[in-house]
């Protein structure tokens, strides 16, 4: 479910909807887009705290069935993003293969395997 917020809705009135939110026992993800603010509610049984979140404070609208995260949802966005870094692009027809480290414990561990993958 998302709710969609007033324009030019606070800060506070933003994190009063959060705070209610979680003590309801939800994940919430605040979204900022050219079209204004959105507050996704992320869990089973959101439609049980509907009615109380339509009539805060700050909250234009609601969509009980927009999925909980809609600046990656395919509904919103249904076609792939591509991301070119030189001249491999990520995210196009092509399987990317990349590999390191799952973290970077020094510098020489990383060149070492920066060597040891554009040998291979």
């Amino acid at each position: 479910m998302i709710a969609v917020l007033e324009k030019g809705a606070s800060l506070s009135t933003k994190a009063e909807i959060v705070r209610f939110l979680e003590q309801e026992g939800f994940r919430v993800q605040v979204s900022e887009t050219a079209e204004g603010a959105f507050v996704s509610v992320v869990g089973e049984g959101a439609d049980s705290v509907a009615e109380a979140l339509r009539d805060m404070r700050g909250v234009a609208d609601l969509r009980p069935n927009a999925p909980g995260y809609p600046l990656v949802s395919r509904t919103h966005k249904p076609e792939a993003t591509r991301v070119k870094v030189d001249d491999v692009v990520i995210g196009g027809r092509e399987v990317v293969v990349m590999a390191g480290p799952c973290s970077v414990e020094s510098r020489e561990q990383i060149l070492r395997a920066a060597r040891l993958l554009a040998a291979y």
